[in-house]
């Protein structure tokens, strides 16, 4: 095997030109690769793919997933008037598919369950205002006022008054602000858009045409939608999955850049320095800078879009990878001592073969050994670095020595010197201490390591530091938290579906009243108490009649009943509706209600903190509250949680890791210095 490498080797520098010619093709095929390198700013990504967070949460977001997502926050005065302005302007940009601006729209079909059954989701008081209004005092002075209702209104006033001759259509209004419990903030009342009361803001919710990875799209549709709102004349704020995504591409892209100019310009220092020549400064970095290029569209071309780990690979490699052709070099100016540059070139072939095949396969299985890892972007990241420490190996004893072809006139001869180190080293086995200095570094390892494998590693897995800092819809979202005084990144508990229905409302209605919570909801809310039918049997028993009372009204005031018949038995049918039950989930039109209170076998509670939970601490006050109300078997998912969740997961990663480079720097440093005394 190594006469065939030596052989290989001398062809190579026979025969530069076919050599520079495939070198020249696999160039033009990175360099295409790169030109599609995308980097997939989307944290969630860094999970694994099996993820129950993720999971869970794509579930309840079925045709909405957060990365088509972008809020508009609307601040200032006068924000009922701004809010229908600002809808109607979006819904004209070419990028967005949809704008949800009312309170209505963003209940969505949750708004249809309630119209099945009206009367069993309104509160007392609107019983109470109803039952007034069918009484015969409130039916009187309600029809009086019909003929001028319909003078005020000559276009639909007419259609108006048959549809609903006593004005009822205001319960639908109030059963919809009813609605509005459910967000963690308190909405002004009367106004049918989600404008909160304290601070003064409105919420608008634009679903894009293509995903936030798309960056060139995410900017352009940033940048429509700010231009529209500035023609406006309205301010505001925007967050989402857009926004990030444009901030994490900028910032990715600047620490790229500067990753890669600092390390470049600090290995060129030292460089010069070690090998006393500026122009072996320089040269050493053409084939590593090769190899990073090859590793980094390897990967592209393998994985996509690549997570944002990823862009550190490129500091790591040339760091790395620069040892291949400074040793090259220093052996080759030894080499030249007495020899043609050819000869030169493949004695340093020879002699740094070996050594360099240890070292790359030694660091190749270091960075493998992260391909067993259960999270895609330290995979991503493992195989970048193994791709890219074998490229640098090839490029170092094929691609270098074509460079110092043309230029030995300008290297000068040397002969190897003794580093400092290791005449520091060899004079400190010469003394006494060299025995108990050994002892001690192994203790010390054995310790260090004994101590890593019991206790673990403390890994911070909050998602927030995962992303680039100065994202402006972050801030935006994480200063109206605080004003609110309620997070707006919900917590989903998971709830045994066996537990009654009744149970679980009781859980529900605890979990408010602990005060953990802002606001929750839950399949209990979708299904009326005993209490509450109760109530709604006792309103029936109390107006029954009153359709054909109103009819009655309206002749002795003059006017034909017959039109107004069909209007009044439809409100009559809407009032006399029986309650619904969680077995309507299952048809069709209430599919996104269902997907967002049913999660395999096991109800979905939504809820959000009252406070702050990214903490540690704060997380277990919230959970322990929790849990005490909703029940022990309870289980907590969200981005807040994932540390809790893959704490251990990673410790695991991370000693499996350790385990395989351990055993395998091992075994290859043994095959590679060829005798177990010399390995040892």
């Amino acid at each position: 095997m190594s006469r065939f490498l030596e052989r290989c080797g001398l062809w190579i520098l026979q025969h530069p030109w076919k050599v520079a010619g495939l070198g020249l093709l696999l160039l033009t095929g990175c360099v295409l690769s790169l030109l599609r390198l995308r980097i997939d700013p989307n944290v969630e990504h860094l999970l694994p793919v099996d993820d129950p967070t993720l999971r869970l949460t794509r579930h309840l977001q079925g045709d909405a997933p957060t990365t088509r997502v972008l809020y508009v926050i609307l601040k200032g005065e006068h924000l009922e008037d701004s809010v229908p302005a600002v809808a109607a302007e979006l819904s004209r940009s070419p990028h967005l598919v949809s704008v949800t601006a009312t309170r209505q729209e963003f209940a969505g079909a949750r708004a249809d369950w309630v119209k099945q059954s009206i009367l069993h989701f309104v509160p007392p008081e609107t019983l109470a205002r109803l039952e007034e209004r069918l009484a015969a005092p409130g039916r009187g002075a309600e029809l009086e006022a019909l003929q001028r209702r319909m003078a005020e209104d000559p276009l639909g006033g007419k259609a108006t008054a048959l549809a609903d001759p006593l004005g009822l259509r205001w319960i639908f209004d109030e059963a919809a602000q009813r609605l509005s419990e459910r967000f963690p903030a308190k909405l002004v009342p009367g106004t049918p858009y989600l404008i909160v009361e304290r601070p003064a803001v409105a919420f608008l919710k634009a679903i894009g045409r293509d995903e936030a990875p798309n960056t060139r799209f995410s900017r352009d549709l940033i940048a429509d939608v700010q231009a529209r709102l500035a023609r406006l004349g309205v301010s505001g704020d925007l967050a989402g999955s857009y926004v990030s995504a444009v901030t994490q591409e900028a910032a990715l892209r600047r620490d790229m850049i500067v990753e890669t100019v600092v390390s470049t310009i600090a290995v060129l220092l030292y460089v010069w320095w070690f090998a006393r020549s500026l122009l072996a400064a320089h040269l050493v970095f053409v084939p590593v800078i090769l190899a990073t290029g090859g590793a980094l569209a390897l990967g592209g071309e393998l994985f996509g879009p690549m997570t944002p780990i990823v862009v550190s690979a490129a500091a790591i490699l040339i760091a790395q990878g620069i040892d291949f052709p400074v040793h090259y070099f220093t052996r080759f100016r030894s080499e030249r001592v007495g020899k043609d540059p050819v000869r030169a070139l493949h004695a340093a072939q020879v002699a740094m073969t070996r050594p360099f095949v240890g070292i790359a396969a030694t660091t190749l299985v270091a960075f493998l050994s992260l391909v067993v890892s259960r999270f895609p972007g330290f995979r991503q990241f493992g195989f970048v670095l193994g791709a890219g420490i074998v490229l640098c190996l090839f490029s170092a004893l094929i691609v270098f020595p074509l460079l110092l072809l043309p230029v030995d006139r300008f290297v000068r001869p040397a002969s190897e010197r003794m580093p400092w180190i290791v005449r520091g080293a060899e004079a400190l086995l010469r003394t006494r201490w060299r025995v108990p200095l050994a002892w001690t570094l192994v203790l010390l390892g054995a310790a260090s390591w004994g101590w890593v494998a019991h206790a673990g590693v403390s890994m911070d897995l909050d998602l927030r530091n995962a992303m680039a800092p100065g994202d402006p819809g972050r801030a935006a979202m994480e200063s109206l938290e605080k004003d609110l005084g309620a997070a707006l990144i919900p917590v989903y508990a998971l709830i045994d579906a066996k537990t009654p229905i009744e149970e679980l409302r009781a859980r529900t209605d605890a979990l408010r009243k602990s005060g953990a919570v802002a606001a929750a909801d839950g399949p209990a809310d979708l299904v009326p108490s005993d209490a509450v039918i109760a109530r709604v049997a006792a309103f029936r028993w109390k107006t029954q009649g009153w359709v054909d009372a109103t009819l009655a009204d309206l002749q002795r005031l003059g006017y034909k009943p017959g039109p107004f018949r069909k209007g009044l038995e439809e409100m009559e049918a809407r009032f006399a509706a029986p309650p619904p039950t969680l077995e309507a989930l299952d048809r069709p039109e209430f599919e996104s209600i269902r997907r967002t209170m049913r999660y395999e076998t096991r109800h979905v509670v939504t809820m959000y903190s009252a406070r702050s939970i990214w903490r540690p601490e704060g997380r277990d006050v919230f959970d322990h509250a929790a849990r005490a109300a909703l029940g022990e078997g309870a289980e907590f998912y969200s981005p807040f949680h994932l540390p809790d969740h893959y704490s251990d997961v990673l410790n695991g990663d991370l000693k499996k890791v350790v385990l395989i480079t351990s055993v395998g720097i091992v075994l290859l440093t043994l095959a590679s210095v060829g005798t177990l005394r010399d390995g040892v």
